[in-house]
């Protein structure tokens, strides 16, 4: 398939949902050519390789040895790090956030928002605390460029808050569910959290979604 092509991805990806239909959400998640096996134990997962490889198999696609990672229990997938412990940002896309440039151009900002966007569950109140730097990209045609001081706190807070991420955690579903709101004039958050043992058996809030 020609992926230049404008309907190209939303083809593959169907293409991709038939092949593993039935196995997504219970042992594999796909999104385009990135395929994610996922299971509790090792010998469940060998089996639950085995099912995506008899699919893509009889489908008459084929994988490329180079770009596999088999049997991992921590690997990167989709600009966040997955482990047996949860989700995190990929440290290769915080850095990049960490070291962005002085902002001086709309477009600057367009795509620092959206970096920053794409990680925005990861960071409590995002809505607000960006709404500096949102407002700038707001009737633009008729006011120039200025930066200024909410703008740069802004900036520098969203920065930090990804720097300091917390690993989202999976839910316990025979665990109670805390459910956080917060509103303002610029945006609405939600944050659910349990309250799970960690490895040095505190128990501590975790977040989860």
């Amino acid at each position: 398939m020609h992926f230049g092509l404008t309907k190209a991805p939303a083809t593959f990806q169907r293409l991709m949902d038939l092949v593993l239909g039935g196995l997504k959400w219970s042992c594999a998640l796909v999104y385009l050519d990135d395929i994610i096996v996922y299971s509790s134990t090792f010998q469940s997962h060998l089996q639950h390789l085995n099912s995506v490889l008899e699919r893509i198999q009889s489908s008459g696609l084929t994988l490329h040895i180079s770009k596999c990672q088999f049997c991992k229990t921590k690997l990167k997938y989709l600009g966040h790090v997955v482990s047996h412990s949860g989700i995190e940002p990929d440290p290769d896309k915080v850095r990049a956030v960490r070291d962005y440039p002085v902002l001086t151009r709309i477009k600057g900002v367009r795509a620092f928002l959206g970096l920053t966007s794409y990680y925005r569950r990861f960071i409590r109140n995002y809505a607000t605390i960006a709404e500096p730097l949102i407002s700038l990209t707001r009737n633009i045609d008729n006011r120039p460029f200025l930066w200024t001081s909410s703008c740069q706190q802004a900036f520098d807070h969203l920065r930090h808050l990804l720097i300091q991420a917390p690993i989202i955690s999976y839910p316990q579903f025979d665990k109670p569910f805390i459910l956080q709101l917060d509103a303002s004039d610029f945006g609405l958050s939600a944050i659910l959290a349990q309250k799970l043992v960690d490895d040095d058996r505190v128990k501590r809030e975790h977040v989860i979604g």
